[in-house]
């Protein structure tokens, strides 16, 4: 598996779990367990991707569905969502450009959903919370932005 197009991955993925046996889930997760632990620029997960948060929000939501699906993966998932959520919040406080965390934000997935909603339906509350995070979401409640 490389990296590109993860974003495309992810959303097959989840369309695709319905279908996913044990094996094939488990292999999936060492794939990904691989990708995550991989410190190379050309080796990480999201290296080649346009907005890393997007990605990772949307791979915590399908390891949150692989363990609603085969519980007896929990423990790899929930590590590897432990990871993600690290990964973004140091993704949020790495960027200092607020219009461009805005614009990272706010990009829609390929059902409609930004990143900021997928946080929300998530729970991620470490991500909400963060400051950064939390003055992008007063700039929006405040503006006329939909």
């Amino acid at each position: 598996m490389n990296n590109k197009f993860l974003k495309s991955k992810l959303h097959m993925s989840k369309l695709l779990l319905p279908i996913f046996n044990f094996n094939s889930a488990k292999i999936f997760l060492e794939i990904i367990q691989q990708r995550l632990n991989d410190l190379s620029v050309e080796g990480n997960i999201f290296s080649h991707s346009s907005n890393p948060l997007m990605v990772m929000c949307l791979l915590y939501e399908l390891l949150g569905n692989m363990i609603k699906k085969f519980y007896s993966l929990k423990n790899a998932c929930t590590t590897m969502m432990n990871q993600t959520k690290e990964m973004a919040l140091l993704y949020i406080e790495s960027v200092d450009d607020e219009n461009f965390l805005t614009h990272v934000m706010t990009e829609k997935d390929y059902s409609g959903r930004d990143s900021l909603r997928i946080a929300v339906e998530l729970e991620l509350l470490e991500l909400i919370q963060a400051p950064k995070v939390e003055a992008i979401i007063k700039r929006l409640y405040n503006s006329d932005f939909d």
